[in-house]
């Protein structure tokens, strides 16, 4: 049981030299992508009605997947779409993959209102 437990914690080296700092991406900029992550999380989650433990999961999850992957080769609101729809399914909310994906379009184009996701640019895209 404790091989397992361990795998679930990282040492000070392992954070400070994580996938996407090896491949070139600076400290300061790292944590702005895993906050700019995790905050759509929280938008997208509040908006599909899943619970606040549904939404920490999933920050937890985006975290834990950066832990082994960079940023430079998995976009960040693409993995956060993931991880909510991935938590919701754990934590027994799920919610249809075509909902999350348009809530996700909502959140990341503000500005465009709702009429960008019946638009025949958005239909080509999905």
């Amino acid at each position: 049981m404790a091989g397992a437990q361990e795998k679930w914690y990282f040492t000070k080296d392992q954070l400070q030299n994580s996938p996407s700092r090896k491949c070139g991406l600076d400290a300061d900029k790292e944590l702005a992508y895993r906050q700019q992550a995790a905050n759509l999380i929280q938008d997208m989650g509040q908006r599909l009605q899943v619970s606040q433990l549904c939404i920490n999961t999933a920050i937890v999850y985006m975290h834990r997947f950066y832990a082994f992957h960079s940023f430079t080769q998995f976009h960040r609101n693409a993995i956060a779409a993931a991880a909510l729809f991935l938590a919701a399914k754990v934590e027994e909310q799920p919610r249809k993959l075509e909902y999350v994906i348009k809530v996700a379009h909502v959140c990341l184009h503000r500005g465009e209102g709702v009429n960008a996701l019946t638009s025949e640019q958005y239909q080509e895209q999905i």
